[in-house]
């Protein structure tokens, strides 16, 4: 059993499968209480973190998975994954986390775990898997063969804050982008939540104009980039982890 105020956490389909414990709002008796439940570190859940600091239970973040759904979440579409860290979260440089720990240890991985890890490695390229898994292709742009990728995130975006960065993060990032490639056409990625409406975005509309940039802001797989691009600039999105596995 963990304590849980979120209304969005209680309403993820098959919640108490993917923590293996019924969640309560209260509860009845605190020694059956393990825990404490809140979306990863940001302000909506300072209540649960102030709950458990109050009542010395221990605080436990969850945050969309790497490989989240066939769908964006702020359409309403459930998640297929949840990361949960019972140290911080993953995208917070501010304070450890347990998938940091994890990278940080010296325990190797077995012959049999490295192999596994290659294979879901290449079933992701090979699939073309993401975080939203957003399949439309666009020809034009597989055409284009876009070498250098500047990827914008969302204004509100925790992992921006964790990564204790700003606007002003994203402007100079671009700038660096142009610098390091001036013979380059510095393509600027937009967000899925921005191109639906959804939210605002740092660099669109762009901060500037630059004969060399080019605004993309279209609903894509992020392997129509990935698949010819040589550099990626990013702040926190994991599609800089997507670039990685890409090679």
């Amino acid at each position: 059993m963990a304590v849980c105020f979120s209304i969005g956490i209680k309403q993820i389909k098959n919640i108490s499968l993917f923590l293996g414990c019924v969640l309560k709002k209260y509860p009845t008796n605190r020694k059956l209480n393990a825990s404490v439940i809140g979306w990863g570190f940001k302000s909506t859940a300072k209540r649960a973190r102030d709950y458990a600091a109050k009542h010395k239970m221990p605080y436990v973040a969850l945050e969309d998975g790497f490989l989240r759904s066939i769908g964006l979440g702020v359409a309403g579409v459930q998640p297929l994954s949840l990361v949960v860290d019972e140290v911080g979260i993953y995208y917070d440089a501010r304070q450890a986390s347990r998938l940091e720990q994890l990278i940080a240890s010296n325990e190797d991985l077995s012959a049999d775990g490295l192999e596994r890890s290659h294979r879901c490695i290449s079933a992701i390229r090979e699939l073309r898997l993401s975080k939203y898994n957003q399949n439309q292709s666009d020809a034009a742009l597989r055409s284009a063969k876009p070498k250098v990728v500047v990827i914008d995130q969302t204004q509100g975006d925790a992992s921006v804050v964790g990564a204790m960065a700003d606007e002003q993060t994203f402007v100079q990032m671009l700038r660096n982008a142009i610098d390091n490639h001036p013979n380059e056409t510095v393509w600027v990625k937009v967000h899925p939540d921005v191109v639906q409406g959804k939210k605002k975005g740092f660099l669109f509309p762009l901060p500037f104009e630059h004969p060399n940039v080019k605004l993309y802001a279209e609903p894509v797989n992020p392997w129509d980039f990935l698949d010819t691009t040589t550099h990626v600039y990013t702040v926190s999105s994991l599609m800089g982890f997507e670039a990685l596995m890409a090679g």
